[in-house]
């Protein structure tokens, strides 16, 4: 009788874990926390500027005042929109989902703040102009009265109080100015970000009026009226990657869109 022969087992090989989901990645609550979070700091910039209420848009002081605290304050508003959006994005990542409206009308505010904080460096280095000629014309009018009395060193503190202003108002209008504007450029950014993140390319780019595709580039090869055109209307030549037809369109970029999406 021959012995029976056991041959070994062969050990199966353990299956490759599945990659984990966006969903037991990032935690359910954290979008909804990031949203409270950016509103809450939103709803603290506008608290924040309860001392200038009711507004006294004809006191050349408090616009100064007023504008220069938005300005020195802008970061907060920014943080607040930046965590909205976030929190926005991330709960359209476990959704597996675009929240529309949601996301744009947050990238409409982002991009409404933006451009008025940008818009606003212009009214504010007037408005400092203004109240720099009012403190000027006031010095040299105390030195012009007082001008028999006005020894050297008096006249001297005359002169340095003269520098004095003209050192602090430029720094604090270029500082000032500074901070609105590099708020201002990147919260419209990513308002701008926002509302073209909601919207897919073919529901708003041009397409080809000939086969309705949407593989539209700008026309390589122009000729000098086409370029003039572009130049100075920003209508642009368009050529189809599909069937090669030519047609010209408005775009303010030169990309086959009609503004910046």
């Amino acid at each position: 009788m021959e012995p029976e022969s056991f041959l070994p087992l062969e050990e199966q090989a353990p299956s490759p874990a599945a990659a984990p989901s966006a969903a037991q990645i990032i935690p359910r609550p954290l979008p909804t926390a990031l949203g409270f979070a950016g509103v809450g700091l939103l709803l603290a910039f506008l608290a924040d500027l309860l001392p200038f209420v009711p507004p006294q848009t004809h006191n050349l002081l408090w616009q100064i005042a007023f504008l220069e605290h938005v300005f020195n304050t802008a970061s907060v508003a920014m943080l607040g929109i930046l965590l909205l959006l976030a929190g926005i994005w991330l709960g359209d990542i476990l959704n597996d989902e675009k929240s529309r409206l949601k996301s744009s009308l947050s990238g409409s505010l982002a991009l409404l703040v933006g451009l008025a904080l940008v818009f606003s460096v212009p009214l504010y280095i007037q408005n400092v102009n203004r109240l720099y000629q009012i403190k000027k014309s006031e010095i040299l009018s105390q030195r012009k009265s007082n001008a028999p009395l006005v020894g050297g060193s008096l006249a001297d503190r005359f002169d340095t109080v003269l520098v004095e202003l003209d050192n602090s108002i430029f720094k604090n209008t270029a500082r000032y100015s500074a901070n609105a504007l590099a708020i201002g450029f990147v919260t419209a950014s990513l308002g701008i970000f926002a509302i073209r993140y909601t919207r897919n390319r073919p529901e708003v780019g041009y397409t080809c009026p000939a086969c309705d595709s949407s593989e539209v580039r700008r026309s390589g090869q122009l000729s000098p009226t086409e370029q003039s055109l572009a130049l100075f209307t920003r209508i642009h030549t368009f050529r189809c990657n599909a069937c090669g037809w030519r047609f010209r369109r408005f775009s303010l970029t030169g990309k086959p869109f009609p503004f910046f999406f």
